[in-house]
């Protein structure tokens, strides 16, 4: 599987250039994620970060094994059900936290090859590292043997890391990420920054704000944060998926440094709209409710803060994996809609 074939683990690296054949980046998630690298993801507390390493890990987990590390979260009250309520494949999802880098590359390598790990989250990176993340040849050497290891075995690294709060809004993105002026984006092959779009809070932006990857930068992706329910856990966040977007790293480092972020407000009142109209004549399925809604342009997170705005009620019907959600409307309001529409009819 990975870049150096049954070379990996020789004694020496040197080898003549002629011996070796010319292979393209291969892509490990969305043409974000080459395999065999690291990957920095910096952005600022409470804009969806872990919840972008959930769905990462539960994309990959499809078709490969995954090894998160998370040295901040507690595992079954948020690492287990986000995993499961962003549809991770839990048979393929190890939780293992190795020793402190560089120590811990033997018990890491090992892993990987035991459980055939496409990808290994270590988040966040500060926390795996012996060293001081603001020196630089320090993370450096600390890092290097994490770059050795993603390049003999195929086995991708993402290193979730914190944006600084103090950044001028015409620096480069890149001097945003905190901890190191250069030992962490100098190690990564691809960083990215994650926070809201300047122009809609309800969003949160992953732009690309270094690629070492052949071919032109990717185009920015656009989420929304969303919540399920997880049996035996409750409500969950988990961050959907909307599209490409136009707002690069750049604007979200100049969006950062003047502050807070719009929210359209036609946007909530054309979804309370919609749920009134749609739940005015009893409960639906939430899962109806949602792709209905999803049909009309309206996105998930704006439906549920149109719900709660209008103080619907959740019911559970049916048990276990069997049972669903369904949505209604307090019955205050369904009266108050009734009556009107009875006075319309006269």
């Amino acid at each position: 599987m990975g870049a150096l074939g049954d070379n990996w683990g020789a004694s020496e690296w040197e080898y003549r250039a002629s011996g070796w054949e010319p292979a393209p980046d291969r892509w490990l998630w969305r043409e974000r994620i080459p395999e065999g690298v690291i990957v920095l993801l910096a952005g600022r507390p409470e804009v969806a970060k872990s919840l972008l390493t959930f769905l990462i890990a539960a994309d990959v987990s499809q078709f490969g094994d995954v090894i998160i590390s998370n040295r901040e979260e507690r595992i079954r009250q948020s690492i287990r059900p986000r995993l499961e309520a962003a549809g991770a494949d839990l048979n393929r999802v190890h939780l293992w936290t190795p020793e402190l880098l560089p120590k811990g590359q033997s018990d890491i390598l090992g892993k990987i090859r035991k459980w055939d790990a496409r990808l290994f989250m270590l988040d966040p990176a500060a926390a795996h590292l012996s060293v001081s993340i603001y020196n630089d040849q320090d993370v450096r050497r600390a890092l290097t043997p994490l770059t050795k290891i993603a390049e003999g075995t195929g086995c991708s690294f993402v290193l979730p890391a914190h944006m600084i709060k103090a950044v001028s809004a015409r620096a480069h993105p890149l001097a945003a990420v905190g901890g190191s002026g250069g030992g962490l984006v100098g190690a990564a092959r691809v960083v990215y920054l994650m926070g809201p779009n300047p122009q809609d809070a309800d969003e949160r932006i992953l732009a690309c704000a270094k690629s070492s990857v052949h071919g032109e930068r990717p185009r920015s992706l656009a989420f929304e944060i969303d919540r399920v329910e997880v049996e035996g856990a409750g409500e969950q966040p988990k961050l959907v998926l909307v599209g490409e977007s136009d707002v690069d790293a750049q604007a979200l480092v100049a969006g950062s440094a003047v502050g807070g972020a719009a929210r359209p407000p036609e946007k909530r009142a054309r979804a309370e709209e919609f749920l009134a109209n749609y739940l005015r004549y009893g409960p639906r399925p939430q899962a109806e409710v949602r792709e209905d809604a999803t049909q009309h342009g309206i996105r998930p997170k704006t439906l549920r803060d149109a719900f709660e705005a209008l103080g619907g009620v959740s019911k559970k019907r049916g048990f276990g994996k069997s049972g669903y959600w369904e949505w209604a409307l307090p019955p205050e309001l369904r009266r108050i809609l009734e009556e009107g529409n009875g006075d319309g009819d006269e």
